[in-house]
């Protein structure tokens, strides 16, 4: 065989490979996930944290439940007093997945006073179902989310005071680990 026809053979194989591979992709749920959280991940541009509202909360929508992988509820009224980052996201959503190691990096480097939130409304089993409870502590359940928050987008990002003001809003991916970031966070511990 002359090595024409055995590029020509080898390039056959590599594309009845790729086109299988894109297939199975396709039609195996976790896989499309991971697939497109992999591929947003590539895409994710730095998001900025940067004082544009001043908006309070009202009352009915700071009085609502979450509830944490222990099952256990919390009223998201109790978190008053210290700057929280709320995010509303959900498992099926691969922007969000892919926003997930971004947020934990920021976790991680920001004051422990400050608290993390990431919000779904899906069950407490579909959540337990996507392992993310396993990388992620700072995720909750809720039935549903309060009309105030307008969440129309995935993922929503909200930083909100001490005083339960939305000190910030963004919506969609993007990578929130940056040094800018750690300084706004921080500098609500101050106000």
């Amino acid at each position: 065989m002359n090595l024409r026809g055995m590029l020509k053979r080898i390039s056959k194989y590599l594309v009845n490979f790729l086109l299988l591979t894109i297939v199975l992709i396709l039609i195996i749920p976790s896989w499309r996930v991971a697939f497109q959280t992999w591929y947003q991940s590539l895409t994710l541009t730095d998001i900025e944290m940067q004082a544009n509202l001043g908006e309070s909360i009202p009352e009915d929508a700071k009085n609502w439940a979450i509830f944490n992988s222990n099952q256990e509820m919390i009223n998201f009224a109790e978190l008053e007093g210290q700057p929280i980052v709320l995010t509303f996201w959900a498992t099926w959503c691969s922007a969000c997945r892919a926003e997930m190691p971004s947020v934990l990096d920021l976790k991680e480097r920001v004051d422990s006073e400050i608290n993390f939130v990431s919000v779904t409304t899906e069950s407490q089993q579909t959540l337990e179902d996507s392992g993310l409870n396993d990388a992620y502590d700072f995720l909750y359940c809720c039935q549903e989310y309060p009309d105030f928050y307008d969440i129309q987008y995935f993922p929503t990002t909200l930083v909100i005071d001490k005083n339960m003001r939305i000190v910030f809003r963004s919506q969609g991916a993007g990578d929130l680990d940056n040094d800018k970031n750690i300084k706004f966070l921080e500098g609500l511990l101050e106000n």
